[in-house]
């Protein structure tokens, strides 16, 4: 299945009873006479059965739809959908003989309507051109998406398969019938507005002679997950993800380089779960300023907002795109106070607590207070006194590897800037005019949101009493000798990601051609195991692509996609592409052993790699699986599975026409072989 959403970041939320869905399942192998009493026959549609097989009846668009009737109802509606229903439905199709005089089309129809007209329909269909060319379509609102699969077999059975779990969204395979490799598979994605939510499906033919097509096992099922799992996913960071390596092998990171407009919601984006729907939950702040301060009886200095009076919001809503945003509503709404415009939001996995922290200016700086719920929707605050001071930008999130909160957050170290006309204020007791405050790195974590390691303040952070005081440096996330002199930590916005935490660093430089604060130098993808400990795979790459953005939340993972809101635009990139093993000439390596589970295998790789576009001609990738002591499983060698000219987040492994899942319940590890290509992850598809 294309476009697989992977379960990661932290949960996804069981949907509650729905009535609207009543049809759990549909089968019919034909044999009998008639299409029988649960169809409905459109559009001058004539079918007969002969042989145990339905034949459609000549020229001319024939249409068979189940119709309501007892158990039988309609394909999901929206509001279906958005209570983790699902439908998936197949069809074996027996392809005629090549060479027809005119186009013959044959396959699975959705249609929103009656099921008696026929109007605006869906059709996922195979349509074939000749006898050396056919395709997959989806036929509907703004014309047809195709997949070229060039020839087919003719006078052979062929199954065609169709799920969502989405509107508008559907996943589909095609291929010789009882063979494990498709030849066909991927997603089609409804963009117009006229998107079909409920309707009918039944079978579909166009233009072919009297009996030229046959059709067998039609299925439909219509369910809903009642418990969610999670994904096996195997991600590349560093060494400890790989072992007996052979060749050069380099890891880096992915910069968000696409980027898509859209209108601003009305809201920060801060944090969200992705749902069984294909959609994802988003909670956002909404910031009151003070009027005095947009009135200018106040300023935007610190004393100023230790004067004002502002309020905020903690708002929830859903998107299925990230550009437009559904089901908005405000969950919270803060008293009046010296707040300021900073929030973070993280929950455990298991939905039960969430955690938001929100800083609250006063004469000693800027106070950490922490907000909770037990559901997303009842906040309230849990200390009236602040946690910690420190500075003015951080994020949190969970750990389950460390069964803490992590805290990222801005903190100010003395250090003797050689640019002094800089972004950085001066300590009066410690009586250096070449001390400026350097923006460095605090790594906090909490088992419970309250107590802290460490637990010390960065204390009156605008040293109007002369008592300035930074945090201990061994407490401290600095710069190292492989950094620029001058270099400075501005901010970091972590988050976790199956298993393993991802960090985007906003990194800082004064400038002499600017007095005070000068332009940030650029962005950076930092890796950790746990939170606590980070690692640097590409400080020469800029994590934003041609901006400089500090994001503010988690990804959202929509489409196949993860997506970082910021006002009116989104950044982008391929799903699960954060980090990558990669390698420019020959090399190989081993994945850590797994039990393999009943499932296909799908790669996340590009051959070649997006950076060496130049290499097609010389790009492969090649894969082998091995038992437990390293060996080769037979029918498993990597001359039998070979990519190339394939850039995809779900490639299907496939060895001839074998497949791992055979293999379920063994100890196996993966052996590459590739060149001028990168390996970003492997899912395992139930």
């Amino acid at each position: 299945m294309k476009k697989l959403l992977l379960i990661s970041s932290l949960y996804l939320a069981v949907a509650g009873h729905v009535s609207a869905a009543r049809l759990t399942s549909f089968a019919d192998d034909f044999n009998r006479a008639t299409p029988g009493a649960n169809y409905a026959a459109v559009r001058g549609a004539a079918y007969g059965i002969s042989d145990g097989v339905l034949t459609n009846g000549g020229p001319g668009q024939n249409h068979v739809y189940l119709k309501p009737a007892g158990e039988l109802t309609t394909l999901p509606t929206a509001e279906d959908y958005a209570n983790g229903y699902s439908f998936a439905a197949a069809l074996d199709i027996f392809i005629p003989a090549s060479g027809q005089a005119s186009v013959v089309t044959a396959g699975l129809a959705l249609n929103e309507q009656d099921g008696q007209r026929g109007l605006k329909h869906r059709l996922l269909r195979f349509r074939g051109h000749g006898p050396k060319s056919c395709s997959i379509q989806l036929l509907g609102g703004n014309g047809l998406e195709g997949v070229n699969m060039g020839e087919l077999k003719s006078n052979a059975w062929h199954t065609l398969k169709v799920s969502s779990a989405a509107p508008g969204v559907y996943q589909y395979t095609f291929g010789r019938r009882g063979e494990a490799r498709p030849l066909a598979s991927g997603t089609f994605t409804e963009t117009t507005t006229n998107i079909l939510t409920g309707g009918y499906i039944g079978i579909y033919t166009e233009n072919a002679p009297a009996g030229a097509y046959q059709f067998d096992n039609f299925s439909v099922t219509v369910k809903k997950d009642e418990r969610t799992t999670a994904q096996e996913l195997l991600l590349f960071s560093d060494q400890s993800d790989i072992a007996d390596t052979w060749g050069k092998i380099h890891f880096s990171v992915t910069p968000l380089r696409e980027n898509i407009p859209c209108k601003d919601p009305g809201f920060s984006v801060t944090y969200s779960i992705p749902q069984n729907n294909g959609s994802c939950l988003v909670y956002g702040s909404v910031f009151h300023q003070d009027p005095d301060i947009t009135s200018k009886k106040l300023g935007d200095s610190g004393a100023d907002m230790a004067r004002a009076k502002s309020t905020w919001d903690i708002v929830r809503a859903t998107t299925r795109d990230g550009v437009s945003f559904e089901n908005v509503e405000t969950v919270f709404t803060s008293a009046p106070a010296n707040w300021s415009v900073h929030c973070t939001i993280a929950a455990k996995p298991d939905g039960k607590e969430f955690l938001l922290l929100r800083l609250l200016a006063n004469n000693n700086g800027f106070g950490y207070y922490p907000f909770s719920s037990p559901d997303g929707k009842n906040w309230k605050q849990l200390s009236t006194e602040p946690l910690f001071y420190d500075g003015d930008a951080m994020s949190v999130f969970w750990s389950p590897k460390a069964q803490r909160y992590i805290a990222v957050c801005k903190t100010l170290q003395p250090f003797p800037k050689h640019i002094t006309t800089g972004h950085g204020g001066r300590s009066k007791l410690l009586n250096n005019d070449k001390l400026r405050d350097r923006r460095v790195l605090s790594i906090r974590s909490s088992p419970d949101g309250i107590k802290w390691t460490p637990s010390d303040s960065m204390d009156d952070v605008w040293d109007r009493s002369g008592r300035k005081k930074a945090i201990p440096a061994e407490f401290m996330t600095m710069p190292d000798a492989d950094d620029a002199p001058d270099l400075e930590f501005y901010s970091g916005n972590g988050f976790w990601y199956y298993d393993r935490a991802y960090l985007m660093l906003l990194n800082y430089a004064d400038s002499p051609l600017v007095k005070g604060h000068g332009p940030h130098l650029d962005t950076e993808w930092w890796v950790g195991s746990d939170g606590l400990h980070w690692n640097r795979p590409a400080r020469d790459v800029n994590a934003t692509g041609d901006f400089i953005k500090r994001i503010s939340h988690n990804p959202l993972i929509l489409g196949g996609k993860f997506l970082f809101h910021y006002g009116n635009f989104l950044l982008a990139m391929k799903q699960d592409r954060i980090s990558y093993v990669g390698a420019r000439a020959n090399a190989e390596f081993s994945t850590k052993p797994f039990p393999m589970p009943k499932g296909d295998l799908l790669l996340n790789a590009a051959a070649p790699a997006p950076e060496r576009a130049f290499a097609t001609q010389q790009a492969y990738i090649m894969v082998a699986v091995l038992d437990e002591n390293g060996t080769v499983i037979p029918g498993f060698e990597a001359d039998k599975c070979v990519i190339k000219s394939a850039d995809e987040i779900d490639l299907p492994l496939f060895w001839g026409d074998k497949s791992a899942r055979e293999l379920a319940g063994r100890k196996i590890s993966l052996r590459f072989q590739l060149r001028s290509a990168n390996i970003y992850a492997v899912a395992f598809k139930e």
